[in-house]
């Protein structure tokens, strides 16, 4: 399963409250969508591999592991949602993932960094400005991504 995957699968597995929502998590910009029950968007916005001197990890034929994996994977996260309630759940859960690492879709992570974009974020998803919609953007850093 690719990361960008295991990221829509992370996010589809958020608690029930906020199941409406996660459920419509979708990496492409939205043509249109119910302004009642908002959605996630998010896109791999960039990668970066380290080069190092470190030893490479090796499998039980002694080839190197997953060295096509990029060590950093940068997601950009736009919850939009009538209900800034809702929005807050959202990107509080995300929040709580700030720092975490271990299973991921069905691979596992390294860590993960959860913060909000910078102010200078220019959102990728153009709402209709007729639409009352509240919204957060999050970025999320994942590292030392591996496939299960």
């Amino acid at each position: 399963m690719s990361v960008v995957a295991s990221f829509r699968k992370f996010i589809k597995s958020f608690p029930s409250a906020a199941q409406p929502i996660a459920q419509v998590a979708q990496q492409r910009v939205p043509e249109s969508y119910d302004p009642d029950n908002g959605f996630i968007w998010f896109t791999l916005r960039g990668t970066n591999t380290e080069k190092t001197l470190n030893p490479v990890e090796l499998d039980g034929d002694n080839l190197p592991v997953n060295t096509n994996l990029p060590d950093e994977l940068l997601f950009d996260v736009e919850i939009y949602h009538p209900d800034i309630g809702v929005v807050e759940m959202v990107a509080n859960l995300l929040h709580r993932f700030d720092t975490y690492g271990g299973a991921f879709g069905d691979g596992t992570i390294g860590v993960m960094f959860v913060e909000d974009q910078n102010d200078d974020y220019v959102p990728q998803v153009q709402v209709d400005e007729d639409v009352d919609l509240s919204f957060a953007y999050l970025r999320v850093e994942i590292r030392l991504y591996k496939e299960g």
